[in-house]
């Protein structure tokens, strides 16, 4: 890591690299076999299962493991928490989510943050980006925006979207996460009932990534966002939505 960061120094803008990760120390799946664990890191239970412990100092434990064992492998940044509201039960990322609560998701992403990243971000912290905004639970049918049949965010009742998926992403700006990561999809007017948020209709149906209604005017003016938005790696490619 340090020789890129000298290989970075030397460059026209100096810009130095971060060597990022997704999360490492929940049960990725299960094992009914005697085959080792391949996971070095200290493994606790999924999300789900932290979530359902319903005890912050578990959680406070769990966070005070994460950073120092992504310190000592020289990971400064993680691309974690999902602070999204699991409103659809048939999405298939909800293993990662923090459970349908989203009182109990927002102190959870508090005590995570603080945990983590400190009270402020220094050099003996991890940077985290927490995700994915403003919500990705309002699932079209279940389907993941990964996909083309899963690329709509459908708010299906009024203020759905003030009551179950901003909670979180408030709590998460307001304990100073240093970045954001937007979702793939795409608000849909057809597909919601309005108002939400405050809004008679979404000024654009273009995915969140691009977009300045929830970019510029939500994330940055209403929540008062001024870290990093960090756009997940599929927005100019894959997912291109």
């Amino acid at each position: 890591v340090n020789a890129m960061q000298e290989v970075c120094e030397g460059t026209r803008l100096g810009i130095p690299c971060i060597v990022a990760s997704n999360s490492k120390n929940e049960s990725a799946d299960i094992r009914y076999s005697a085959e080792e664990e391949s996971n070095r890191f200290t493994t606790f239970p999924g999300t789900l299962g932290l979530a359902a412990a319903n005890d912050m100092a578990l959680i406070d434990e769990f966070a005070s493991v994460v950073r120092r064992e992504f310190m000592a492998a020289n990971l400064r940044k993680g691309y974690m928490y999902m602070a999204d509201c699991a409103t659809d039960p048939r999405w298939f990322r909800t293993f990662g989510t923090f459970g349908e609560d989203p009182q109990q998701i927002s102190e959870i992403i508090t005590h995570i943050i603080r945990g983590i990243q400190g009270e402020a971000l220094n050099a003996r912290n991890v940077a985290l980006t927490t995700k994915h905004f403003p919500g990705g639970g309002a699932r079209e049918n279940g389907f993941d925006p990964h996909y083309a049949e899963g690329k709509y965010n459908c708010y299906a009742t009024p203020h759905s979207m003030e009551t179950y998926h901003l909670p979180a992403f408030r709590a998460a700006v307001a304990a100073g996460t240093s970045a954001v990561m937007p979702y793939y999809a795409i608000p849909s007017n057809a597909k919601s009932a309005f108002p939400q948020n405050g809004a008679d209709k979404f000024d654009e149906e273009i995915a969140f990534a691009y977009n300045r209604q929830f970019i510029n005017g939500m994330l940055r003016g209403e929540l008062g966002f001024d870290g990093v938005v960090n756009s997940d790696t599929g927005v100019l490619s894959a997912m291109a939505w």
